[in-house]
Protein backbone atom coordinates (compact mmCIF):
# COMPACT_ATOMS: atom_id res chain seq x y z
CA UNK A 1 0.00 0.00 0.00
CA UNK A 2 2.76 2.45 0.56
CA UNK A 3 3.45 2.58 -3.09
CA UNK A 4 -0.51 3.29 -3.82
CA UNK A 5 -1.78 6.76 -5.28
CA UNK A 6 -4.80 8.30 -6.84
CA UNK A 7 -4.16 9.62 -10.28
CA UNK A 8 -5.69 12.23 -10.77
CA UNK A 9 -6.08 14.56 -14.09
CA UNK A 10 -2.65 15.95 -15.46
CA UNK A 11 0.05 14.78 -13.01
CA UNK A 12 -1.32 15.04 -9.84
CA UNK A 13 -1.01 11.92 -7.35
CA UNK A 14 -2.94 11.78 -3.91
CA UNK A 15 -0.85 9.03 -1.84
CA UNK A 16 -2.89 7.34 0.62
CA UNK A 17 -1.28 9.26 3.60
CA UNK A 18 -1.84 12.19 1.92
CA UNK A 19 -5.73 11.71 2.06
CA UNK A 20 -6.17 13.25 5.87
CA UNK A 21 -4.57 16.37 4.68
CA UNK A 22 -7.33 17.01 2.03
CA UNK A 23 -9.76 18.16 4.97
CA UNK A 24 -12.25 16.31 3.21
CA UNK A 25 -14.48 17.32 6.45
CA UNK A 26 -14.41 21.01 6.47
CA UNK A 27 -16.92 21.65 4.85
CA UNK A 28 -18.33 18.09 5.27
CA UNK A 29 -18.17 15.72 2.41
CA UNK A 30 -21.08 13.89 1.48
CA UNK A 31 -19.89 10.80 -0.58
CA UNK A 32 -16.37 10.32 -2.20
CA UNK A 33 -16.32 7.55 -4.94
CA UNK A 34 -13.36 5.35 -5.79
CA UNK A 35 -14.18 3.92 -8.53
CA UNK A 36 -10.38 2.34 -9.47
CA UNK A 37 -9.56 -1.20 -8.82
CA UNK A 38 -9.11 -2.57 -4.92
CA UNK A 39 -9.31 0.98 -3.52
CA UNK A 40 -11.26 -0.32 -0.39
CA UNK A 41 -8.16 -3.36 -0.33
CA UNK A 42 -5.57 -2.45 2.44
CA UNK A 43 -2.99 -4.15 4.29
CA UNK A 44 -2.09 -4.57 8.25
CA UNK A 45 -1.05 -0.36 7.77
CA UNK A 46 -3.96 0.73 6.28
CA UNK A 47 -6.65 -1.65 6.79
CA UNK A 48 -9.27 -0.70 4.20
CA UNK A 49 -7.07 0.96 1.84
CA UNK A 50 -7.91 4.52 0.68
CA UNK A 51 -11.73 3.71 1.46
CA UNK A 52 -10.63 3.24 4.82
CA UNK A 53 -8.37 6.82 4.60
CA UNK A 54 -11.36 8.48 3.61
CA UNK A 55 -13.74 7.08 6.40
CA UNK A 56 -10.70 7.98 8.90
CA UNK A 57 -10.68 11.80 7.29
CA UNK A 58 -14.55 11.72 8.60
CA UNK A 59 -16.02 11.41 5.09
CA UNK A 60 -19.49 10.74 5.11
CA UNK A 61 -20.08 7.75 2.74
CA UNK A 62 -17.39 6.30 0.41
CA UNK A 63 -17.98 4.00 -2.75
CA UNK A 64 -14.89 1.41 -3.76
CA UNK A 65 -13.92 -1.73 -4.79
CA UNK A 66 -12.23 -4.38 -3.30
CA UNK A 67 -11.64 -5.86 -6.72
CA UNK A 68 -9.94 -5.62 -9.85
CA UNK A 69 -12.69 -4.05 -12.32
CA UNK A 70 -12.85 -3.91 -16.07
CA UNK A 71 -12.92 0.05 -17.01
CA UNK A 72 -15.71 -0.36 -19.66
CA UNK A 73 -17.77 -1.61 -16.75
CA UNK A 74 -16.66 0.23 -14.36
CA UNK A 75 -18.05 3.46 -16.74
CA UNK A 76 -20.80 1.98 -17.10
CA UNK A 77 -21.69 1.07 -13.64
CA UNK A 78 -20.97 4.81 -12.73
CA UNK A 79 -23.15 6.41 -14.98
CA UNK A 80 -25.65 4.26 -13.94
CA UNK A 81 -25.07 5.22 -10.50
CA UNK A 82 -25.40 8.56 -10.73
CA UNK A 83 -28.37 8.37 -12.98
CA UNK A 84 -29.68 6.48 -9.62
CA UNK A 85 -28.52 8.60 -6.81
CA UNK A 86 -30.26 11.62 -9.38
CA UNK A 87 -33.24 9.57 -8.29
CA UNK A 88 -33.03 8.08 -5.08
CA UNK A 89 -31.49 10.18 -2.46
CA UNK A 90 -30.11 7.02 -0.37
CA UNK A 91 -26.44 5.99 -1.15
CA UNK A 92 -27.32 2.54 -0.74
CA UNK A 93 -30.51 2.23 -2.79
CA UNK A 94 -28.31 4.17 -5.85
CA UNK A 95 -25.76 1.14 -5.93
CA UNK A 96 -28.23 -1.52 -5.39
CA UNK A 97 -30.14 -0.17 -8.57
CA UNK A 98 -27.11 0.30 -10.41
CA UNK A 99 -26.11 -3.13 -9.83
CA UNK A 100 -29.50 -5.06 -10.86
CA UNK A 101 -29.42 -2.50 -13.85
CA UNK A 102 -25.75 -4.03 -14.49
CA UNK A 103 -27.05 -7.74 -14.31
CA UNK A 104 -29.85 -7.15 -17.09
CA UNK A 105 -26.87 -5.71 -19.50
CA UNK A 106 -24.96 -9.27 -19.64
Amino acid sequence: MQNSFIQFWGNRRITLEEISQLQLNTPATDLLVLSACETALGDRAAELGFAGAAAKAEVKSVLASLWQVDDRATLAFMAEFYSQLRDVPIKAEAVRRAQVAMQTVR
